[in-house]
């Protein structure tokens, strides 16, 4: 999993940004995407953290750790888990970063355990 730096790197890869009609060519340092961009870097980093870390990740079946939400709960256990990651993961960001990240990262982790329903 990547940190924040690394996720702010990664915004670095040459891509084509315009803001009314002006060409943006850092993300990371423009004002109008400065702060989001460091705040997503801040969740980044909270996955890496001792405190949040517990909260918010998991091991895979295969080994990897991720973020709870991206493995599919197989129990209540890890369905609760799955809850409290979610809530922690909007109290770091006070709810401003949207919902695409926890409701579609779950969606998501549900469609490998149910691959087969029709």
């Amino acid at each position: 999993m990547m940190n924040g730096k690394e996720y702010l790197e990664s915004l670095r890869d040459g891509r084509t940004v315009f803001l009314n009609g002006d060409k943006v060519d850092d993300v990371t340092t423009h004002p109008a995407y400065r702060n989001s961009a460091r705040s997503i870097a801040q969740l980044y980093d909270a996955l890496h953290d001792p405190d949040t870390a517990r909260i918010l990740t998991a091991k895979t079946d295969e080994g990897h750790t991720t973020h709870k939400l991206f493995k599919a709960s197989k129990n209540a256990t890890e369905l609760f888990e799955a809850r409290d990651a979610i809530a922690q993961w909007s109290k770091l960001s006070y709810g401003f970063m949207g919902r695409t990240p926890d409701y579609k990262a779950a969606f998501t982790g549900s469609l490998g355990p149910y691959s087969d329903f029709l």
